[in-house]
C-alpha cells in the first residue's frame, strides 16, 4: 500500500509500507535503483529516497520535488476552427 502527502508548495512525500519485489531487491538492490528512476520519469520531477526497507527502515519513503513551471499555456480557452458542412 502506497500513500502520499502534500508537504508544501511543490513538495511531496511519497510512502510505501510493502514492497512485492522485497526479497528480489535484498539479493538485487538494482531493482530499488530501477523503482527510482522509473518514479522520477513518470512525475518528471525530482525525487529523492529518504528511507529505504532494504537498509532496515520500516518503509520505502521518498520526497518529490516538483518543477515549477515558468509559464502554463492557457488550453482552456483554446478554439478549435469550426468545419464547414
Amino acid at each position: 500500500m502506497a500513500e502520499w502527502r502534500k508537504t508544501g508548495r511543490n513538495s511531496y512525500e511519497l510512502t510505501q509500507r510493502n514492497c512485492s519485489v522485497l526479497e528480489v531487491a535484498s539479493s538485487c538492490p538494482e531493482v530499488c535503483d530501477c523503482e527510482l528512476t522509473m518514479i522520477r520519469s513518470l512525475l518528471g520531477a525530482s525525487v529523492d529516497r529518504q528511507e529505504h526497507m532494504i537498509a532496515g527502515d520500516s518503509v520505502c519513503r521518498y520526497a518529490i520535488h516538483s518543477p515549477i513551471s515558468p509559464s502554463k499555456k492557457k488550453t482552456q480557452n483554446r478554439r478549435h476552427p469550426r468545419q464547414k458542412v
